[in-house]
């Protein structure tokens, strides 16, 4: 067996290397667990902890014999960081022929610190983050959740991935998407299909064709197995719902307990993908506007109207005169786009984006090009985030509809009339799928409706959607819990990218009663941040 090794999460720590990525943030840290509001009902409908699964309770029950050394490997810990353990996870790369190619994934623990008995491990993604979601829990996870259970993060497969050299790479994210001409076009087109030329170059076509949620869910059982655990408790966020939407539909009886905050919808096509973010921050951008007008000095001027005009001829004037920003980078009109992004996602942070595009009208580029520099995951250093072309590169496997380029156009178009100002930088993130190296094998199912069977776990799953999601939109956390069997919907009213950890007392509470007594909440469950209380939901159209 051919074995790859990448840098192990000892050494990346040691070097301070821990990414922040889009949608992504440092979110604030979640407020104590809260009691249920005097007057309001109870947070959740107690119920006893999901029953055990019946079959054999060893942590290999179940496993083809070919992939039995996998889940019997023994994790080698060492201290990395304080409070954290370190270790490598072997899996192997192609999952029809385990002992041609394994790869070594990083993986970060927590033990549980106590009181209490400990409960297991809970495993933790939110994408961009890898396997520092972990390192990130102690700041926002509750207390009894680091008290009771071991916090374990990993690095998925497709964020080792780089396609390009960082420099290479801040040039193809700070490129022109506007394609105002036939020529600028068929620029775009190109960067993108090196980019994709590049990925296979680096990788190989092998490790490219098994990035999909499937193989990560595969992934994700073997470190269960791995850590000894008998069922699954997982926590992602983002992106990273994906992985559990597949665990559960290949492995439904393995779940014990399983939160999707801010999920995504397998069965999108890639328009529906694209189009729901366009929608999504292009509805954000208006709240934003009408926020920042109604403050003391908004920067943008008094009346939505006069703002809108004010942000248009500024991102129009960038695209012929982009600002100075760090070193020798310049403030692009993409660059300045992918910092609106960034600064729309958290309402918590609007004040941020209001000073910063106030300081792009002055001529300052730098706050701007900081908050895209966040979004990318960007460091200082120049090292830049895998999480990108992890996207794109899982993208392409699990949304492969984007394969000519004359879908890419239509979907540009389409783009474009969904969001005038967001269209064009969402195109751009699908065009490298025209090129793609790759396509989905026949072993891929689409979603929890693929042939794979039921995803009814013992134990309902808790679907998370904000009403107000630019990234994830709230339609497709309502269309995931109806796709799931048994899955329970709880509704956020808020602004931003995901819900849990945002400093409301409501979703914290029902998620961790959850995650700590199986306390499953009513389906349809609506928390509201003015009153802190709960609410029926009425599913909207």
């Amino acid at each position: 067996m051919r074995k790859i090794r990448w840098v192990g999460c000892a050494a990346i720590l040691a070097a301070g290397v821990v990414s922040i990525a889009a949608g992504c943030a440092v979110v604030p840290s979640a407020a104590p667990l809260a009691p249920t509001p005097t007057g309001s009902p109870a947070p959740a409908t107690p119920s006893a902890a999901p029953p055990p699964v019946t079959a054999d309770p060893a942590p290999t029950a179940g496993t083809p014999p070919e992939l039995r050394r996998f889940y019997t490997q023994r994790l080698e810990w060492e201290n990395c960081e304080k409070h954290f353990e370190c270790a490598e996870l072997e899996v192997p790369v192609d999952y029809a022929d385990p002992g041609a190619l394994s790869v070594m994934l990083p993986v970060l623990r927590r033990p549980a610190s106590g009181p209490g008995s400990r409960l297991g491990s809970l495993l933790v993604s939110r994408a961009g983050y890898g396997y520092s979601t972990a390192l990130h829990a102690q700041n926002t996870m509750g207390e009894d959740l680091l008290a009771r259970y071991d916090i374990v993060g990993w690095n998925p497969l497709s964020m080792q991935i780089q396609c390009l050299d960082p420099y290479e790479f801040d040039n193809y994210l700070a490129a022109d998407v506007s394609a105002d001409t036939a020529q600028e076009w068929r620029a775009r087109l190109a960067a993108a299909s090196r980019f994709a030329k590049e990925c296979a170059w680096r990788w190989g076509t092998q490790e490219l064709s098994h990035l999909d949620s499937g193989d990560a869910a595969r992934d994700l059982d073997i470190l269960r197995g791995a850590l000894g655990e008998r069922t699954l408790t997982y926590f992602g966020a983002g992106y990273s719902t994906e992985f559990g939407t597949a665990y559960a539909r290949l492995f439904p009886e393995r779940v014990e307990r399983m939160v999707l905050d801010g999920a995504v919808d397998p069965g999108l096509t890639a328009q529906e993908f694209a189009l729901g973010q366009a929608r999504g921050f292009e509805r954000t951008l208006r709240v934003f506007v009408d926020y920042c007008v109604m403050s003391e000095e908004c920067p943008l001027g008094e009346s939505p109207a006069e703002a809108y005009d004010t942000l248009d001829g500024f991102l129009a004037s960038l695209d012929t005169a982009p600002l100075p920003g760090f070193e020798e980078r310049k403030l692009t009109q993409t660059l300045a786009l992918t910092g609106v992004v960034m600064g729309l996602l958290y309402d918590s942070g609007w004040d941020r984006l209001s000073s910063s595009l106030g300081a792009g009208l002055r001529g300052e580029g730098r706050p701007l090009m900081r908050l895209a520099d966040e979004y990318i995951g960007r460091s200082v250093d120049g090292s830049v985030s895998p999480w990108m072309a992890a996207i794109t590169a899982t993208g392409c496997l699990e949304r492969p509809d984007v394969d000519s380029q004359v879908a890419a156009s239509d979907l540009r178009r389409a783009l474009i009339r969904a969001s005038p100002r967001f269209g064009a930088l969402l195109a751009r993130d699908q065009l490298p799928c025209v090129s793609w190296p790759v396509r989905p094998g026949p072993r891929r199912e689409r979603g929890p409706s693929g042939p794979a069977g039921s995803t009814r776990a013992p134990a309902p799953i808790l679907v998370v959607g904000t009403t107000g999601d630019p990234m994830t939109p709230y339609a497709w956390a309502r269309s995931l819990a109806d796709r799931l069997d048994g899955a329970v919907l709880l509704t956020y009213e808020g602004e931003r990218h995901t819900a849990y950890a945002a400093g409301d007392p409501c979703v914290d509470a029902v998620i961790e009663q959850y995650l700590l007594a199986g306390s499953v909440p009513v389906d349809g469950m609506r928390c509201t941040p003015e009153s802190g209380a709960y609410q029926p939901v009425r599913h909207w159209s």
